[in-house]
């Protein structure tokens, strides 16, 4: 029963646009499927490693590290490099006949796992399962969370794949207005942490 009511939980966040979203559709669509399938572990693994952090360290002390400006500076300069990056970079063509580089499978794991992480909002989201799962399920916790993982991975993959499927039908001049909406989107997200940081 607690799998199962974590699995939910996972799936319910398909309905999540934030930056994590868009840059796993961005990689998909410039790299191809297998680039996003490496952008959906490495949210996956950043998500693994959240929520170890904050299983291990729910407490008043995670909390207010959460609200240290360290810590919402960090996730403004990750959100704006990669908006930027995304923003500027010119579209190359992918040819579904060569392999997936290295250097592109690792650079769509990296940008999934970091733009996950720095992001404050995850911690937030990963301490409430947590208090759902502590407080309903105390005995099968970590059943609770493989469910929840197990549910964002799959909708992730999913979106891998239909932004991958999508992407024959969409000419490359317009790909590119894709890629700068995307890059854009993660820029305000970052400006968005800009100012509540400066205005708190």
């Amino acid at each position: 029963m607690s799998f199962f009511h974590g699995l939910i939980l996972g799936l319910g966040t398909a309905f999540i646009m934030g930056p994590v979203f868009f840059t796993l559709i961005r990689n998909s669509l410039q790299l191809g499927a297998k680039a996003g399938i490496a952008a959906a572990v490495g949210i996956l693994a950043s998500d693994i490693a959240v929520l170890a952090i904050c299983y291990y360290l729910v407490s008043n002390s995670l909390e207010s590290w959460l609200d240290h400006p360290m810590a919402v500076w960090v996730a403004i300069a990750v959100l704006l490099s990669f908006g930027f990056s995304f923003l500027f970079k010119k579209i190359a063509e992918f040819d579904e006949s060569q392999t997936l580089r290295s250097r592109d499978f690792f650079s769509a794991f990296g940008q999934g796992f970091l733009i996950n992480f720095a992001n404050p909002v995850v911690f937030v989201i990963w301490i409430g399962f947590l208090s759902i799962g502590t407080s309903k399920y105390p005995e099968s916790v970590l059943l609770f969370s493989i469910g929840i993982l197990s549910g964002i991975f799959t909708t992730d993959l999913l979106k891998a794949l239909f932004a991958h499927y999508i992407k024959r039908w969409i000419k490359k001049h317009y790909l590119h207005y894709i890629y700068r909406a995307i890059g854009l989107m993660l820029i305000f997200f970052g400006m968005r942490l800009l100012i509540l940081e400066l205005f708190k």
